[in-house]
């Protein structure tokens, strides 16, 4: 199993080549932050629409596939609900381990995963993630804040025998460079 982790920012994601992208929105998080944001920025708001049109409302348990329309390094999304943020903490472990028994279930064999770092401590989500790695995808790259995931990387070395590497220092699994390129402008409000 590979484990790559980088920043959660607009070139790692256009850098991020995988098969599947994995989200994680709260029902009451508007607009989308972290990860979800990014990929929202992507894709011209369009995760944005299927939310106000109620297709995905972001209901603990609930999973929504779509298409990136080539507008991101993988074809398809996953949204996982995670139900209301003030309860997201206790939600963000079941939806994680729901979320990696999804993507392992939908033949995908790489993705990008944006953490669900919501009120769980590093421990407690170190914990939920190593129970969950038999169910994982062989390729995972976790993008979250530079210095909740060096924390995380760092404990994890003493439990869980994975090869961590930073993401972009990596070759794409096809031998194809990375994706990159000079990074776009995106508002504040989507950021971290």
């Amino acid at each position: 199993m590979e484990i790559l982790v980088d920043d959660l920012s607009l070139p790692a994601l256009d850098a991020g080549k995988a098969d599947a992208v994995a989200l994680f929105v709260a029902r009451d998080e508007r607009p989308l932050r972290g990860l979800a944001g990014l990929c929202d920025w992507r894709l011209c708001g369009s995760l944005s629409r299927t939310l106000l049109d109620g297709f995905f409302s972001g209901e603990r348990g609930e999973v929504l596939l779509t298409t990136s329309r080539g507008r991101l390094p993988a074809p398809r999304i996953f949204l996982f609900g995670l139900g209301d943020a003030g309860g997201a903490a206790e939600a963000a472990a079941g939806a994680w381990t729901k979320a990696l028994a999804t993507l392992r279930l939908a033949g995908v064999r790489s993705a990008l995963v944006g953490v669900p770092w919501t009120g769980l401590g590093v421990d407690r989500t170190l914990d939920v993630w190593a129970a969950a790695l038999a169910q994982a995808p062989e390729r995972q790259i976790l993008l979250g804040d530079p210095r909740e995931l060096q924390r995380w990387r760092d404990s994890s070395a003493r439990r869980v025998a994975v090869d961590w590497r930073r993401a972009r220092e990596s070759p794409a699994p096809d031998g194809e460079p990375p994706r990159g390129g000079r990074p776009r402008a995106m508002p504040r409000a989507l950021g971290r």
